[in-house]
Order: C-alpha cells, then sequence, then structure tokens
C-alpha cells in the first residue's frame, strides 16, 4: 500500500520512525546508517498492529528482545548481555510499552514468545543487521573492512583451493568473520539458503539447480574441470585413454543425491534413474569403488591425492561431461564491504588455482608424450649452458677489473683495498695500469 492510500495514523508512525532512525544514527555518527534504516522501517513486513507507535523504539532495547528470544528467562538474557537483570527487564517493559502489545507470555517456563513477539523477532533481525552492515561500510571507507560473511561451500571445489583463500583473506583482513555451511541438498541447497537470506555468497556447481531458474541471483563463474570415469585397475574399460559416453549405459555408476551438480550432469548424460546408489561423500565413494562395490562419474579433483589410490580415471570424449563451480550472490541484497572482499578473493584464488592447473596439465601432457620431453629436455638444457657461459663471461670481467670483492681477480682482492695491508698508492697505481 502507497502512502497515499495508508491511513493517517500509519503515515504519521512511518514520520516518526524516520525521526527516531535519524537521532539514532546521529548517536552511530554515520549518516550512511540514517537511510538504511530508514528504508527497512518502511519495507518492513510487520503486522500494523506492531507498527504502530514504532517511533520511540531504541535499536538497544531490539539487542535485548533478541537476546531474550534465545534465553529461557531475562535473568539467563542479562548475563549474557553483561547488564544487570532489572535493566533488562525495564528495557522490555519499555519495548511492550512503546509497541503496545506483550511480547513475551511470563506465565510459561521459559519463557515464550507471543504471537507478536513472533512477527517482532524476524523485523528486528533485519534492522540490526542494516545497521550493523551500515557500521561495516563506514569503516571501509575509511579502508578498515570488517563484518561477517556466510559461505555455502560445497564438498569439492575443484581447481580452486578454499583454504588458501581464507587463510589469505584471514591474514589481509582480521576482522572479517567467515562462517562455512553445507547443506544435504548440494547446489540446489546453496542456492536456495542464498534467496533466504540464509547465506551471503553461495558456492554451485553447473546443473546445480534442478529448474534451470536462478531468480534474482548473480553468478561468477570460477573454475572448471572435466568429469573423469572412475573404475578399478581390472575394470573392462580401464585399459582405454578415453571413454565414450555410450560405453558407459550398462555400467553401475553410484552418483550424488538430486541438488548436487555432479548428479545433475551425470543425469543429462545417462538419463535419470531411481534406483542409483546414492552417496554424499567423496571418500566414501571411492572406497566403495575401491571394493567393487560399482563405478562412478566425478570431476578430476574430487578422486585426486589419498582417494584415487588404487584407482583409474579415465577422460571422457564428451565436452559437455565439465564440472563448472560459480560464486552466487543476491541480486536483490547490497553486498556489504566484507561480502565483496570475500568475493573478490574467490575470483582471484579460482584464477590462480586455474593456472596451476593449467601448468600442471602441460607437465603431465609432455611426461606422457616422449618426443615432448625429449624437446623440453633440450630447451632446458640450452637454457642451463646459457646462463653458465654469462657466469663465466661476469667471472672474467671482474677478474679482469681487479674486483675488490672477487676471490678470482689477479690481487686476490686485497690491494685494493688500501689501508695496512692493501699496499702503497704506487703499487696500486702499477696494477690498474698492468690490468687495464
Amino acid at each position: 500500500m502507497g502512502n497515499a492510500h495508508a491511513p493517517a495514523k500509519l503515515q504519521k508512525t512511518r514520520r516518526n520512525c524516520a525521526v527516531a532512525a535519524r537521532l539514532q544514527a546521529r548517536k552511530l555518527g554515520s549518516y550512511a546508517i540514517i537511510n538504511v534504516v530508514q528504508r527497512l522501517f518502511s519495507m518492513l513486513a510487520i503486522d500494523r498492529i506492531l507498527a504502530v507507535s514504532m517511533a520511540v523504539v531504541d535499536i538497544r532495547d531490539l539487542e535485548y528482545f533478541l537476546a531474550c528470544c534465545g534465553a529461557e528467562s531475562f535473568t539467563a538474557a542479562a548475563r549474557n548481555a553483561h547488564i544487570v537483570q532489572s535493566a533488562m527487564s525495564s528495557a522490555i517493559a519499555r519495548l511492550e510499552r512503546d509497541l503496545g502489545v506483550p511480547l513475551f507470555d511470563r506465565n510459561a517456563t521459559p519463557i515464550a514468545l507471543t504471537e507478536q513477539g513472533v512477527a517482532l523477532q524476524a523485523g528486528a533481525k533485519r534492522i540490526l543487521e542494516a545497521v550493523q552492515a551500515a557500521r561495516d561500510d563506514v569503516a571501509a571507507v575509511s579502508g578498515h573492512v570488517r563484518g561477517t560473511v556466510t559461505l555455502a561451500c560445497t564438498l569439492n571445489t575443484g581447481p580452486l583451493d578454499l583454504v588458501d583463500v581464507l587463510a589469505g583473506l584471514r591474514d589481509r583482513y582480521p576482522d572479517v568473520i567467515v562462517k562455512l555451511r553445507e547443506f544435504s541438498a548440494g547446489s540446489v541447497g546453496n542456492l536456495q539458503a542464498l534467496r533466504d537470506g540464509t547465506v551471503d555468497i553461495a558456492l554451485c556447481a553447473s546443473g546445480g539447480d534442478a529448474t534451470g531458474e536462478r531468480p534474482r541471483v548473480v553468478l561468477h563463474h570460477l573454475v572448471s574441470e572435466a568429469v573423469v570415469f572412475v573404475c578399478l585397475p581390472d575394470h573392462p574399460l580401464a585399459g582405454r585413454d578415453r571413454v565414450a559416453v555410450a560405453d558407459l549405459k550398462q555400467e553401475r555408476i553410484l552418483r550424488f543425491p538430486p541438488g548436487w551438480g555432479v548428479r545433475a550432469i551425470v543425469d543429462r548424460a545417462l538419463g535419470g534413474t531411481q534406483s542409483a546408489v546414492e552417496i554424499t561423500d567423496y571418500t566414501l565413494m571411492t572406497r566403495l569403488v575401491r571394493a567393487g562395490f560399482g563405478t562412478t562419474l566425478v570431476p578430476l579433483k574430487g578422486i585426486q591425492g589419498e582417494r584415487g589410490q588404487g584407482l583409474r580415471a579415465i577422460p571422457i570424449d564428451d565436452p559437455c561431461m565439465r564440472w563448472d563451480l560459480s560464486a552466487a550472490v543476491s541480486a536483490d541484497r547490497r553486498l556489504t564491504a566484507a561480502t565483496k572482499t570475500l568475493l573478490d578473493a574467490l575470483i582471484q584464488g579460482a584464477r590462480k588455482g586455474a593456472a596451476d592447473q593449467a601448468a600442471r596439465l602441460r607437465f603431465v601432457t609432455h611426461r606422457s608424450n616422449p618426443a615432448m620431453l625429449v624437446a623440453t629436455y633440450m630447451s632446458l638444457k640450452s637454457i642451463m649452458f646459457e646462463w653458465v657461459r654469462r657466469i663465466w663471461i661476469l667471472m672474467d670481467h671482474f677478474a679482469a677489473r681487479g674486483c675488490p670483492v672477487c676471490r678470482y681477480s689477479a690481487c686476490g682482492g686485497r690491494r685494493l683495498r688500501g689501508g695496512a695491508s692493501g699496499g702503497t698508492g704506487r703499487e696500486r697505481r702499477a696494477l690498474r695500469g698492468a690490468v687495464a
């Protein structure tokens, strides 16, 4: 409902909310907070009963209210908030008086939220998150990036070294706190959490969204790698350099659950099935393959290291069998400075991982091709001889000049330094003339 058609009482309440937000923002010392809180008070989906008299609500009272929501009593909430119990009770009573409704059922043990309290809880969280984000943005303008970012990650990140990214972020921005989350629904669960506002950044693999729809989501591509066929060394297909999709139709393929990016790729290639053995762990899947329970299709990075011991990974002769990883952010929410910092770190880490992967692939290709191996050896040999030649030229040059720091010079580097052991000036001039 627009302001022109809203009741006069509600319009007055919204104006009072703006005044209260401005007063609170002055206390915080940032006009950026004013705009954020004003927009929130006008957009929050709080029941009209709770919207009445919101003008004099203090943000600190909302913090105390949320502390009580997660505690069993006002005493426990006051202890967690590091204030006395009387101050906590006064804050809740003041909030209830300002709103004109009871927020807690004090007759229940532990204390329970009323219907109005439940409605206020979600709005209070959004208000406090917006105020904190505004504070972080003000600090970022001053060159100090801080804040909390929730990242929904996947079990496999391919060439992207997530540990290296997080370690580098901690060293550069120690006040940025990253919370990692994993969802059993895979990429679909990550995207759903992003839409719900549970996470700030969601890593999702290609085909992770089963519906193919990503409303109001912006994707930043990170890395890509091939999907390989994994089997035992004595498998009938183990001797091939490459396998076709048609060769895998009769295989018992172990698959990830629906919603995972790898599952979508496999289902598109081999067709969906209701009788597939579904596993949510790369280590357990490779152990089952090693025990002869079946074969599987996974990204190449998923079986490197200890996971791939005793197994054969064969490339698939199909350009569509590739696993892509992207970082998704919401298009409906403004990114905080901390979120932007983590997103940039993920993109930079992905570029570094892709470059390292390309270098490893070139080395493996050269090692498997004798002709290329010989060419690489000859190239390195010529480079080595060129550096040795240059070093000898420099050594001869210093020896001819009588360099005082070169032990190969004509005088051993002693007679040009002067002093008691350096000889007379006439000897030094004679030596310079002899080597000039």
